[in-house]
């Protein structure tokens, strides 16, 4: 059922998790404090050229260049968040699909789909979407390089130092 189907479930795995993220949607800034301290990071870098050393000065800049095209409008940081979570479901679905029993593959998909807390970090400003979604893309290359076998030891190579850059 699951590799007949498999096409189609990918799709509801996303309707689901965009479903949970959106019903756990929250404009507000969280309490937690991480949301305003990356803000604050992102205007820093953005008008005064500084960046913190505190916290995750990466994620700031990554914010910093939708800071710099639409301003400062938390909703759309915060929509960046759903979007990284998504395509972290959907990379992790395309580094497995095809490489493991397609209902193991599934069920986690959609466990991860409904979990209360991705649909959290979905409707926050923390760094963690991000970190989800550069871990689902490093797995998705690392399974494209690794699974196949070597080769061409030179394009082994230079796919090894870009896994090791993506690391």
């Amino acid at each position: 059922f699951f590799e007949k189907n498999d096409r189609w479930l990918i799709y509801v795995h996303l309707a689901v998790a965009a479903l949970v993220s959106f019903l756990l949607f929250d404009i507000k800034v969280t309490e937690a404090g991480d949301d305003s301290a990356y803000i604050q990071m992102t205007y820093s870098l953005i008008n005064y050229g500084r960046l913190s050393n505190l916290q995750a000065s990466g994620y700031a800049m990554f914010l910093a260049v939708f800071y710099s095209i639409f301003g400062l409008k938390v909703g759309i940081f915060k929509v960046l968040s759903v979007l990284c979570v998504l395509g972290s479901i959907y990379l992790t679905y395309r580094a497995f699909r095809g490489k493991m029993q397609g209902y193991i593959l599934h069920v986690a998909l959609f466990l991860t789909s409904v979990n209360y807390l991705m649909g959290f970090y979905a409707s926050t400003t923390f760094s963690e979407p991000l970190f989800m979604l550069l871990q689902s893309l490093f797995l998705w290359y690392a399974v494209q390089i690794y699974i196949p076998g070597i080769t061409n030891e030179w394009k082994d190579i230079k796919r090894t130092i870009m896994l090791a850059f993506m690391v």
